[in-house]
């Protein structure tokens, strides 16, 4: 019911001194970024600035595939090619000029044209891309960054102090951030939970902390993000073409845990 059962921090935070881990520090938190994300999108479409079943290139005009709709990105069914491979290599080239960011994903599709991997609709794909795309809409809708955009629409208004999509401006601003690391073979650490130079956004690149996320999730809960109604859509298993069913809304993974109860991840 939205309170803390048990809290707590064990480790360090990646750092040469080995400083300990505290339940305030703040981490890159990764995939579950996309939640948010999603939930950018499904605000938008509470405002009518954006269908879920409209093609996305109602929206982004240079979109290439005009086949693939908003739900089906959404829900990880739309078929869209992997182009991570084609930032890591564009990072791997050397010092980029500016940060990388993936918003120019639309633009990089329309040039590279890839071919879908399978008809939108017609199978699951788990795909960093399609949220890649999802951000550069939102982007598009709002005339804001993403950054700026989820920053006043859902952290401030959820108190949620200690969380943001981290960018080139304000990665200094990150409080008590913790890292992955490895061992180097001197003994020495070596971080290795980023790409220098690559801020990626949609996808992933939120940092925050376990209190923030807590808060976060009482306010979806309480109606506070999107509509009942929407939360309900995001947390229904998507429907493929064929009739089966995959469990992933938007966002959110539908999986049951071990005992075969419900659960939201």
């Amino acid at each position: 019911d939205g309170k803390t059962i048990f809290i707590g921090a064990v480790g360090d935070l990646g750092d040469e001194a080995r400083t300990p881990l505290h339940i305030d520090s703040s981490f890159d938190i990764g995939s579950i970024s996309k939640q948010f994300t999603a939930m950018a999108v499904l605000r938008l479409v509470e405002e009518r600035k954006v269908g879920l079943d409209t093609s996305i290139m109602t929206y982004l005009p240079d979109f290439p595939y005009p086949e693939i709709t908003v739900r089906q990105l959404l829900s990880h069914v739309s078929g869209i090619p992997e182009m991570m491979p084609y930032y890591s290599r564009l990072l791997r080239q050397g010092p980029a000029k500016a940060p990388v960011t993936g918003a120019d994903i639309v633009t990089v599709l329309a040039h590279e044209r890839p071919a879908l991997t399978f008809r939108p609709g017609e199978r699951f794909a788990y795909s960093n891309t399609g949220y890649m795309v999802l951000a550069a809409l939102v982007e598009r809708r709002t005339g804001r960054s993403l950054a700026n955009y989820m920053e006043t629409t859902f952290f401030k208004p959820l108190g949620m102090k200690d969380t943001r999509l981290r960018t080139a401006a304000n990665e200094a601003a990150i409080r008590r951030r913790a890292f992955g690391f490895g061992d180097a073979p001197l003994g020495e650490r070596r971080k290795i939970d980023q790409f220098p130079g690559f801020y990626i956004q949609g996808a992933g690149g939120i940092y925050s902390t376990v209190q923030d996320l807590l808060k976060g999730q009482n306010g979806l809960n309480a109606g506070r993000v999107i509509s009942r109604s929407l939360l309900i859509q995001a947390t229904t298993p998507v429907r493929l073409l064929d009739g089966s069913t995959k469990p992933y809304g938007f966002g959110l993974g539908l999986k049951p845990d071990t005992a075969g109860s419900s659960r939201i991840s």
